[in-house]
């Protein structure tokens, strides 16, 4: 297992070398947001690309956990977007999820809102030198050992939105 590097110390988060003092992240709201939605083997992130996949696929869900505890789950049209704005978001891969945001954006389904910061946890699991999966960064860094069954059987399914 890969432990953070020893000159990593408070005394370098508050040098101005990049690292922000423990006291300024934390006193922000935050919120992590995830999106599901539909894909087979045409329409892919693979095969299209990300912008082209967000515009061509249903985006059926959003999940979205606040940092009181409080969360929300289900459709992106009825989420708490407005709860969102200027809080700090966290996201598995936000350059995939923040392009999933933009598209209903765009369609004018979900306020345009704003967070403060966006933080990528997949980029900072990869930073720290582990992988960058959220099915492998949660076993190395959580000893959470992740089913991808589910993500796996929804191939090819419709979300029944009634």
């Amino acid at each position: 297992m890969n432990t953070l590097p020893e000159d990593i110390t408070t005394e370098t988060q508050n040098s101005g070398e990049g690292f922000a003092p423990e006291e300024t992240v934390l006193r922000h709201p935050s919120v992590a947001i995830d999106f599901e939605s539909y894909y087979d083997t045409d329409t892919s992130v693979t095969t299209m690309g990300a912008w082209a996949y967000a515009r061509a696929t249903d985006i059926y869900m959003v999940a979205m956990y606040f940092d009181d505890g409080t969360c929300f789950v289900g459709s992106p049209e009825d989420a708490p977007w407005m709860r969102c704005a200027h809080r700090d978001w966290l996201m598995h891969n936000a350059a995939f999820d923040l392009t999933l945001f933009e598209a209903p954006v765009e369609k004018q389904v979900v306020p345009p809102v704003k967070p403060r910061c966006v933080f990528d946890t997949a980029d900072l699991a990869a930073w720290l030198g582990y992988p960058r999966s959220l099915k492998e960064a949660a076993e190395h860094l959580l000893g959470v050992k992740m089913s991808k069954d589910t993500r796996t059987n929804m191939k090819g399914m419709k979300w029944n939105k009634t």
